[in-house]
């Protein structure tokens, strides 16, 4: 005799079938929420900076008519790989897609909603790229081809420029450019500098010196990487001679600095209320890493270049310092460094920032004012903070099973177990026992389940007070040197019901378990492939 599904339909409260077909609904609403609208929202709730203008004309014109020309910065994507946990088959492949699928759904909402003229990462494109050799350098490559949405054969530099537009131009489906600059795990640093990994770099996503115009704006990016390096003193004497070339330019417009390394700072200067680490960026080294660029660096690259503003990457968080410039006049610079792009740098609130330049002939253009620059963090949603709802969710739901399951199981039909489902159970626990031979007497009018009693299998009585005395008085070593067919017969209502409710409480769980997962687990694999 196999054991049959349990009568669940009829349970106190909501009926059964509403329940389950109630909660994956709702699971598939919550994973659908937290796979997409919350990538979506985050994008949303962060707009493009307005210019603070100080005009000259007695005509204002409106916000949306201003040309403006919008530049999304990322710092360190930092796509992980074997170096980032020393991690292989299938762990790290798992690693790998997670990591990838976070970047590449903010970054999809990122060019689809904020819809930037060009996308400038700050350095860091790959874990471990500097000691890949080409082979796995490629592959790596192709992966972040994927997450930035980049055709195969560009990394996006050949695309053109673009010009400003109304900022409430619409503009549209064209892909934004895309201009790089270097990072220490993508050629080393200083004396470590690793000229393949730096070659490398130069053939497929361009020169690591390099400036560009545009709204009225210099772009210089600028490698911070290969100062003071004595190993390669060409590479050091490159960056030199590419900053007296700026210097030595009659140019009138703004300069906008673009760099790794965060320029040096006094140990201890406060980086503002949108950190989240509490501690600030302070001067270290190590094997293949600097946290800021040398002071005496720092004061050539400020003092050739006096940029209106600088943008750097590598500390992973947010940080905003500023620099004093000598005049006359004398004035601050401030410098932006911006959080890593991806969810594995140790912050849990990734980000990126926009920039917005104008072109406007009724802005004020003064080289120690930002009328013509604006700013704005966008802080992207935590993947942590994401798993945890998962979690305490998925304990709900569990808890919420097994108590259903159990009222279910406990109230079926007329609110008792039948006999069938206890013969069953005995079966379980001995299947050579012959359960037609098994005979046990009630009371009159006593009765479980809707199955009339039958001569060769009559229900269970009702349980009286002497029965449990009686039970309670037993000898428990004579009883655990007993055969359990002759414990089962001597002791039927403890191990029969007992058996048969755990037996049917499981099942029943294991099928609710089942019918409600199926609906959220197709919503989470839809959503996947969406992005990809």
């Amino acid at each position: 005799m196999g054991l049959r599904w349990p009568t669940l339909s009829r349970t106190p409260g909501c009926s059964w079938n509403t329940f389950l077909l109630c909660l994956p609904v709702l699971w598939a609403v919550f994973v659908y929420y937290n796979e997409v609208l919350t990538f979506r929202f985050a994008t949303q709730r962060c707009h493009w900076p307005d210019i603070d203008r100080k005009v000259t004309s007695l005509v204002v014109p409106s916000a949306s008519d201003v040309p403006v020309y919008r530049i999304a910065i990322v710092a360190d994507p930092q796509i992980t790989d074997q170096y980032s946990y020393d991690q292989t088959g299938l762990r790290l492949s798992l690693t790998n897609f997670i990591t990838d699928q976070y970047a590449r759904k903010n970054y999809w909402y990122l060019e689809s909603l904020q819809q930037p003229d060009m996308v400038i990462i700050l350095g860091d494109l790959f874990d471990g790229g500097r000691h890949w050799g080409d082979d796995q350098w490629y592959t790596e490559l192709k992966r972040f081809r994927r997450i930035f949405r980049l055709p195969v054969g560009s990394v996006g530099t050949d695309r053109p420029l673009g010009s400003p537009s109304p900022a409430g131009a619409d503009r549209g489906s064209t892909p934004p450019t895309f201009r790089y600059v270097v990072g220490n795990h993508d050629i080393g640093v200083s004396q470590s500098v690793i000229l393949p990994a730096l070659t490398r770099f130069q053939r497929v996503f361009g020169p690591v010196n390099y400036r560009l115009t545009v709204a009225n704006h210099t772009l210089v990016i600028l490698d911070d990487l290969s100062f003071g390096n004595t190993v390669l003193p060409e590479l050091s004497r490159n960056t030199t001679r590419f900053l007296d070339e700026v210097t030595t330019e009659s140019d009138s417009t703004l300069r906008l600095l673009f760099t790794h390394i965060p320029l040096y700072r006094p140990d201890g200067t406060d980086c503002g209320p949108r950190r989240h680490n509490s501690t600030p960026i302070n001067q270290e080294s190590g094997f293949q890493y600097q946290n800021l660029v040398l002071e005496e660096d720092t004061a050539t690259i400020l003092n050739k270049l006096q940029p209106a503003v600088v943008f750097t990457g590598d500390d992973h968080d947010q940080c905003l310092v500023h620099h004093e410039l000598p005049g006359p006049p004398p004035r601050r610079t401030p410098e932006y460094t911006v959080g890593s792009f991806s969810m594995a740098g140790g912050n849990m609130f990734p980000s990126y920032t926009l920039l917005t330049l104008t072109t406007s002939s009724q802005a004020t253009f003064l080289s120690n004012s930002n009328a013509t620059w604006a700013t704005q963090l966008c802080e992207l949603p935590s993947q942590v903070l994401i798993y945890i709802a998962y979690a305490l969710t998925l304990v709900l739901t569990l808890a919420l099973l097994l108590w259903r399951t159990f009222v279910a199981v406990r109230y079926q039909s007329d609110g008792k177990l039948t006999d069938r489902y206890q013969l069953a159970a005995v079966e379980r626990i001995n299947p050579t026992l012959d359960t037609a031979g098994v005979r046990i007497s009630v009371d009159p009018g006593t009765s479980y389940g809707h199955s009339p009693a039958s001569p060769d299998c009559q229900p269970f009585r009702e349980a009286k007070d002497d029965d449990h005395n009686s039970l309670a008085s037993d000898d428990e070593a004579s009883v655990s040197e007993e055969d359990p067919a002759d414990y089962i017969y001597q002791h039927p209502r403890q191990i029969i019901l007992r058996r048969a409710f755990l037996i049917q409480w499981a099942r029943a769980f294991g099928w609710a378990l089942a019918r409600v997962a199926v609906f959220p687990v197709i919503t989470f694999v839809a959503c996947t492939f969406y992005f990809w």
